[in-house]
């Protein structure tokens, strides 16, 4: 039956395994993996080798379909008020066996770490302080996820495991209230780094990267933005003109080039940093409320050689004569970039 139940989900929600898949393969192992739906559990003791000791969290055993799930599996149940189930989980990684357990002690219903319950950190002291990070990319998107109704969900999102590397926390000597507080930070920190990594670990994507990982995960109609113009625009629109608006600046400025942007707080500044971000440019914001005088000094500490604005922009803040007094720098107007969009372009 557990074979079955692992093919099964393996097909359906096309799960992969990847990471440090070798840190789980000797040697005691405990696993700490941050919970963003009651199917972590099942997931991690169907998917995980050497059929490793999940403690599921109260939400995985309320829930039908996980509940039933976890039959496959050898789980107990978290309850911090029995000191045994916390001995069993320490007594099985000592003698050589892998553990999963989620510090957080439940499913959390944002995309953050929330706080570390006392006893996660000490089974992991208990256990010799290695520690292996997991993280589960998509659960929190199906039916099971703990995330709010305006979150994206799906019946069968694409799933992937990712394993960290094994991590040694530090030494916390001594009892009390002050030893339990700092194992349990030393493991937020853990479960925060672990957090803040994506795809191949760490997170390298840049800013327009993350927001096309966006635009897949709540679709292309969603409204995302709203300036004082009181015009809703959708990730479609923001994704459109920031193609357009990064096409055309690409022949005016070279990779790696940092842009100045005199702009106010609108949806095309946005758009214009989403551009420039696809085209690999680095954006510079120049604050045009302290004058020329500033806007210079703060082109040549950023090594700004290009400036983005528009003619609307400097004439509502009085600066119409900034293309004469910034020297060696060019001034790009967004009214004359929108002529040079061809048909080619919009294609």
């Amino acid at each position: 039956m557990r074979a079955v139940i692992r093919g099964l989900l393996r097909w359906v929600f096309r799960v992969r395994v990847m990471g440090h898949v070798e840190a789980l393969a000797h040697g005691p192992r405990l696993v700490a993996a941050h919970c963003e739906s009651a199917l972590d559990g099942v997931l991690l003791g169907l998917f995980l080798p050497a059929s490793p000791l999940v403690l599921l969290t109260p939400e995985m055993t309320r829930s039908r379909l996980p509940r039933w799930l976890a039959r496959c599996i050898r789980a107990l149940a978290m309850l911090p008020a029995r000191s045994m189930v916390l001995k069993d989980v320490v007594h099985h990684v000592r003698n050589g066996g892998m553990a999963v357990i989620f510090p957080e002690g439940q499913v959390t219903h944002n995309v953050t770490t929330a706080k570390i319950w006392d006893a996660a950190a000490l089974i992991a002291a208990r256990c010799g302080g290695n520690v292996i990070p997991v993280r589960i990319e998509g659960a929190r998107e199906s039916r099971y996820g703990a995330t709010s109704a305006r979150w994206p969900h799906r019946w069968f999102p694409r799933i992937t495991i990712r394993i960290g590397a094994a991590t040694v926390m530090p030494t916390v000597t001594g009892y009390g209230r002050e030893a339990r507080r700092a194992r349990a930070f030393a493991l937020q920190c853990l479960m925060q780094d672990m957090h803040g990594m994506h795809g191949g670990w760490p997170d390298q994507r840049n800013l327009f990267a993350a927001f096309l990982d966006a635009v897949e995960s709540h679709g292309r109609g969603v409204h995302i933005i709203e300036d004082a113009r009181r015009r809703p625009e959708t990730y479609g629109q923001l994704l459109k003109i920031a193609l357009a608006l990064g096409r055309v600046l690409e022949g005016e400025t070279q990779r790696g080039e940092t842009v100045g942007l005199i702009m106010p707080a609108l949806s095309t500044t946005l758009s214009l940093l989403l551009g420039l971000s696809a085209r690999g440019r680095t954006v510079a914001m120049l604050n045009f409320s302290g004058g020329v005088g500033p806007i210079r000094d703060a082109c040549a500490v950023a090594g700004v050689r290009t400036v983005v604005t528009s003619h609307q922009v400097l004439a509502a803040v009085r600066l119409q004569g900034i293309a004469n007094a910034l020297e060696g720098i060019r001034v790009l107007y967004l009214e004359d970039l929108r002529e040079r969009l061809t048909l080619a372009d919009k294609l």
